[in-house]
């Protein structure tokens, strides 16, 4: 199966499964999927998604973000918005101009908002999450660096499914490895690791399992 998601509206979509896990095996296919803000009703299928077998979308964006542009997902039963950022949030990282920076502050900062994410996933019902934010990068991109270090992923195959937004959107900075790698550091030196800071932040045993489950099969 193709990680990349070649559906009409998306330019960032990929599946987070047939990653490598250590030390054999890989995540599953068809059950956690990023993605960019899908474009308007005049390019985009909603249905595409759920013949995917999507059935929760979370919508990573600010309050703002969603008044000036209301997702086209918004109207499947399974849509839920869940901001990672509150606006003044986000005019604090996008005055930061460092994007590595950028995402260790989310995780310092958001963890209640990131376990809210979390824990609803870890609730959702049989069948596929899809995620977004704006690009696809970088909200989407923390996000998926703890779903992935949680499950066992290695840390080279993380940085390369964050590498592969490049080129995908027109950015102002594009994905660098030392960006991803960066935040990584941060979550294991300061935090003790994905499964330790989860728990800090309200993710405790229970939700961690249930998002094991979905990824590991």
């Amino acid at each position: 199966m193709s990680r990349r998601l070649a559906w009409p509206g998306f330019r960032n979509a990929r599946d987070l499964g047939g990653l490598p896990l250590h030390p054999r095996g890989q995540t599953r296919f068809g059950e956690l999927v990023r993605s960019d803000l899908p474009s308007g009703p005049g390019g985009l299928s909603v249905q595409t998604p759920v013949a995917y077998g999507v059935r929760t979308v979370i919508d990573l964006r600010t309050p703002r973000e969603l008044l000036g542009r209301p997702s086209p997902l918004r109207q499947l039963p399974g849509y839920r918005h869940l901001p990672l950022l509150l606006d003044d949030d986000f005019d604090v990282v996008t005055a930061m101009r460092d994007l590595g920076r950028t995402y260790r502050w989310k995780v310092d900062n958001r963890g209640q908002a990131i376990a809210a994410i979390l824990g609803f996933m870890a609730e959702a019902p049989p069948g596929g999450i899809l995620f977004h934010c704006l690009a696809g990068m970088d909200r989407s991109g923390v996000v998926t660096a703890l779903l992935l270090s949680l499950a066992g992923v290695d840390r080279a195959s993380i940085i390369e499914d964050y590498l592969l937004s490049d080129g995908t959107m027109p950015l102002p900075i594009p994905p660098r490895p030392e960006m991803m790698a960066g935040l990584l550091d941060h979550i294991d030196s300061r935090h003790g690791g994905a499964p330790a800071y989860l728990s800090a932040v309200g993710a405790g045993a229970s939700v961690q399992a249930a998002l094991r489950r979905r990824l590991l099969g």
